[in-house]
């Protein structure tokens, strides 16, 4: 399901690519314009955004992923805990979402200044 026209909104296109023709060889359905209302007892009522239509499809799981945001919580702890004046950097996703390769590079560019 995606709430947008299609789906993998945002997603690098190669990488979408992969994952969708993995998917479709696999039998899965994808809905775009499409958003979840309710999942119960291995059921999941739908509606249609444009048509405003409802239905039930069988689900024995539902796996929701939202929008990614940075995971800067645990910093202000790390902080406090640390002696005034000690620097603490954040890198990969507590800096912003991304990919693992650059959470790596920011974590040597830290590491080759400090």
């Amino acid at each position: 399901l995606s709430e947008h026209v299609t789906v993998g909104h945002g997603v690098e296109p190669r990488t979408l690519n992969f994952y969708l023709g993995r998917l479709f060889r696999s039998g899965v359905s994808v809905l775009p314009v499409t958003r979840a209302l309710e999942w119960r007892a291995g059921s999941l009522r739908v509606v249609d955004l444009y048509a405003g239509r409802e239905s039930t499809l069988r689900a024995a799981a539902v796996i929701v992923v939202r929008p990614r945001h940075a995971a800067d919580g645990l910093v202000h702890e790390v902080e406090q805990a640390l002696p005034a004046g000690v620097p603490v950097h954040l890198v990969g996703d507590a800096l912003a979402p991304r990919r693992m390769t650059h959470a790596a590079l920011e974590g040597v560019r830290i590491g080759l200044v400090v």
